[in-house]
């Protein structure tokens, strides 16, 4: 038996199948039928950006720009590697300009 996973942008599917036979071709049995939940990435994203609006809530990194810039950061980097072993991860955000304010881009770290 295998199981075939389609994990998406919107919803994961799944389906498994038992193979019936290999010669003198391949038949496959689907097992169990196919499954489709609404746990894409988006969730995730959605969930990580309401947890920065908490975290962040009060300080000046609270506004959407930063918000945004961080999730870009998380979607590009932290979401795409993860792999349940670190408990924590570091997203470096933000740059100082000619006039002393941080913006997007550069180097606060955020430990989530």
């Amino acid at each position: 038996m295998f199981a075939v996973v389609d994990a998406g942008r919107l919803t994961v599917d799944s389906t498994l199948y038992k193979c019936k036979e290999t010669t003198p071709k391949l038949i496959l049995e689907e097992v169990c039928a196919s499954e489709c939940v609404q746990a894409g990435g988006v969730f995730v994203d959605r969930a990580a950006e309401h947890m920065l609006e908490i975290k962040l809530q009060g300080s000046q990194f609270g506004n959407a720009e930063y918000i945004q810039d961080i999730l870009g950061k998380f979607e590009k980097k932290i979401k795409r590697k993860f792999d349940g072993t670190q408990a924590s991860f570091i997203i470096k955000f933000g740059k100082v300009s000619w006039n002393g304010h941080l913006k997007p881009g550069a180097d606060i770290d955020l430990r989530i």
